[in-house]
């Protein structure tokens, strides 16, 4: 329960920082072509470092 929570957290945050940063409208360009979409779950599970929650994402 306290690592969900921990996850949904940062997740918001990262979200957050992309929006006021411009990087989401990139990252909506990137998610048209399979390997933008492979470099987003790439760069997420990295940034995660979580191996239950990528675990999930994964199945």
């Amino acid at each position: 329960m306290c690592n969900t929570f921990f996850f949904l957290c940062c997740f918001l945050i990262f979200v957050y920082s992309l929006v006021f940063s411009g990087i989401l409208f990139e990252i909506y360009s990137l998610s048209s072509s399979p390997s933008g979409v492979f470099l987003i779950y790439f760069l997420l599970s990295v940034l995660l470092l979580d191996n239950d929650i990528a675990s999930v994402g994964r199945s």
